[in-house]
């Protein structure tokens, strides 16, 4: 009988697509100086930024400021739940979704690459192709590829790189419709839909309106930031006339009042209690997901037979220590970021 595989991926798992910690922040002003190349993006300034698109762009900036500040966007995010602070919260997903929405779009390369010699950053990194790559199988009713029944994916990033790598091996398949083959986004009235890929964070790009939900804002990639801009020019007046919100989708683990959050936690509880090997990429446990890192563990330590932690820093005895596992269980990959390891099971 297959084991059942699961891929918990931490930021590490997109590093050849996305900027990952302290990167983000900085690649967060660097967009928004691209609007707005005065800008310091200190609260002094905020009121001199408020036309519609300058607004937008002089929060990004200011977030990617925080970023910079508390090390990582999702530790400021922490602070403003913990404050109670929703309305700046609202911002700060509004700047995340718009941020990493724009940087799948555009190939732009001066915001892109630190070496333009080195090109480090791809549309899609190209680990997750070669994966998906096995672990998609024909559906000849469909006649599109379906992922393997034993697999599923947990993932603490917003980025949206295992969808899109799926849509490379599809033909005219729209974004709205990738859900239906490789579902992804949780369900308020039905609990119980199976997720593929389970965002523990919530995932960009996506916004609701007054009248309808799971509005996607992707259109064709590698455009210039102008082209992007002028095409997402819509975005501005209604954004900030209260008409859409993207704070739906980025929905964090830890919020637990979030109807997505609560759904998204027991998705990738369940997915974790029926794993029989756990592949983690990338992801080096921060302080802020411990509560929810431990739930998961809890629930499946028994269930799990082995766990494969592919990572440069990667620590049997942290991952041991931390959550109470058997360290025989547990197997180091520091030296191969070239590929996602792949079990011998699958």
């Amino acid at each position: 009988m297959s084991k059942r595989i699961t891929y918990l991926f931490g930021a590490g798992a997109s590093y050849h697509a996305c900027p990952i910690w302290k990167e983000q922040g900085g690649k967060m002003i660097d967009l928004a100086k691209y609007v707005l190349p005065d800008a310091t993006f200190s609260e002094a300034e905020e009121n001199n930024y408020i036309n519609d698109k300058d607004k937008i762009f002089w929060n990004m900036g200011y977030h990617g400021k925080k970023a910079i500040e508390f090390n990582t966007i999702d530790t400021f995010a922490k602070k403003l739940y913990l404050n109670d602070s929703w309305h700046k919260l609202t911002d700060l997903k509004t700047s995340v979704s718009m941020f990493f929405t724009i940087w799948q779009l555009t190939g732009d390369k001066n915001l892109k690459n630190f070496d333009k010699a080195t090109e480090r950053f791809k549309t899609i990194d190209q680990r997750y192709i070669s994966l998906l790559a096995t672990c998609l199988e024909k559906d000849s009713d469909k006649h599109i590829p379906k992922l393997n029944q034993n697999i599923r994916f947990v993932t603490w990033n917003y980025d949206l790189q295992i969808e899109g790598a799926y849509e490379l091996f599809c033909d005219n398949i729209k974004w709205g419709d990738i859900d239906q083959r490789l579902s992804y986004v949780p369900d308020e009235k039905d609990h119980n839909k199976n997720l593929c890929v389970c965002h523990l964070n919530g995932f960009h790009g996506f916004y609701d309106t007054e009248t309808n939900y799971f509005n996607y804002m992707f259109k064709t990639e590698h455009l210039s930031l102008d082209e992007i801009i002028k095409e997402i020019d819509f975005i501005f007046k209604n954004l900030n006339h209260d008409l859409i919100s993207f704070a739906r989708y980025i929905n964090y683990a830890w919020e637990k009042d979030s109807p997505l959050s609560n759904i998204a936690r027991e998705q990738a509880s369940k997915i974790f209690s029926e794993t029989d090997i756990l592949v983690i990429i990338g992801y080096s446990f921060p302080s802020f997901n411990r509560e929810i890192d431990k739930d998961l563990f809890d629930g499946s330590k028994n269930h799990i037979q082995k766990i494969i932690y592919q990572d440069p820093n990667g620590s049997a005895e942290y991952l041991s220590e931390a959550f109470d596992i058997d360290k025989k269980k547990i197997e180091t990959v520091t030296n191969n970021n070239e590929q996602f390891i792949l079990p011998s099971l699958f």
